[in-house]
């Protein structure tokens, strides 16, 4: 129960309180929980990134790096319940009072959420990928070193793993299982699945408040209609729903069903209302997430939001807004140009 109570505090406070930080300095109107959660999820990420690549190179050990970000993260966290705790009392009442409102269809979405939740962590799905993935953040705590351990031998790395060590998550895998108290396998199969699929469900809610703004009978079936498609998607195992359910833990799926989704957001965000007020930063800080999670992510967010910016321009001739989203890929140009170096 401790675990527990440690687990919702580390995955579900301490990011939506730095969501929070966030929004009561660029959006002081904005109390929604998705939204706060999720920009929350994008600040975590971000920092861990910065932080890491450089540790990687310096051959930090990893209980040094768990030190430094534990104290940047808690720095941040004390700073938003000093300045929030007025706003997360407001958002809360809102939030409760707002329950009734909802459409039937959202509530049922609700419902099937908490019950896939329970099953996929009860279940303790694995993948053969996890050989390397899981067993890096293992690695990682069992010789207190980054990435400087093969987890399929347990020897030193002649060279750098180029394909990885830009998209370190794993390391991130380890780092949570460290604060929470429990083996990074036991953090990866039981504990991520809790906070990343309801994280996913986060970004498309806010994906269907966008498209269908105000009409919360159009946004609940949109809900409703997506999770039945997520739940009948198994077959192929290349699908977003496969990724969700069976290997969120894993640094591509949450690629391909957490964060693309939210670069579209952005696109749609970008496309419907071009004078966005405080949320670059916050696109700047999701292009950073895609490329901590995977190296597939350093590339393919930067092409996705070029294709938005494209359209962008071409339909409303916005080159303001070109110009910002590819200002906000400047991190994945940096660090394709590191890969290319260090290869």
């Amino acid at each position: 129960m401790v675990k527990i109570v440690i687990f919702l505090i580390v995955c579900g406070l301490v990011p939506y309180l730095m969501g929070m930080l966030y929004s009561s300095i660029f959006q002081k109107k904005q109390t929604s929980f998705c939204v706060n959660i999720v920009y929350g999820y994008m600040i975590f990420w971000s920092i861990f990134q910065i932080l890491v690549i450089p540790c990687i190179f310096l051959k930090m050990k990893f209980s040094s790096f768990l030190y430094l970000y534990v104290t940047i993260v808690g720095v941040l966290f004390l700073v938003s319940i000093a300045k929030n705790y007025k706003r997360v009392i407001t958002a809360l009442k809102k939030t409760i009072r707002g329950v009734p409102q909802k459409h039937w269809s959202l509530l049922v979405t609700v419902f099937l959420l908490f019950i896939q939740v329970i099953f996929v962590a009860k279940s303790n799905l694995g993948d053969l990928d996890d050989a390397f993935f899981v067993a890096t953040a293992e690695t990682a705590v069992a010789t207190d070193t980054l990435m400087e351990f093969s987890p399929y031998t347990g020897e030193a790395y002649e060279k750098i793993p180029t394909r990885y060590i830009l998209s370190p998550f794993p390391l991130f895998i380890a780092v949570a299982s460290q604060l929470i108290g429990v083996k990074p396998v036991t953090m990866a199969h039981t504990f991520l699945p809790v906070c990343l699929i309801p994280l996913a469900y986060a970004v498309y809610y806010m994906i269907g408040c966008r498209m269908f703004h105000g009409r919360k009978r159009e946004q609940g079936f949109f809900m409703l209609l997506l999770n039945c498609v997520m739940i009948f998607s198994g077959y192929s195992v290349c699908t977003t729903g496969v990724f969700l359910y069976t290997r969120i833990w894993q640094g591509k799926a949450i690629l391909a069903a957490i964060l693309l989704p939210f670069v579209f957001y952005w696109g749609v965000s970008i496309y419907t209302r071009p004078k966005l007020k405080g949320e670059w930063g916050m696109i700047l800080l999701t292009m950073l997430a895609c490329c901590m999670v995977s190296s597939m992510g350093i590339m393919l967010s930067a092409i996705m939001m070029g294709i938005m910016g494209i359209i962008q321009w071409y339909q409303k001739k916005d080159f303001i807004s070109l110009r910002r989203m590819f200002y906000c890929c400047i991190p994945n140009i940096i660090y394709a140009g590191i890969y290319i170096l260090i290869r």
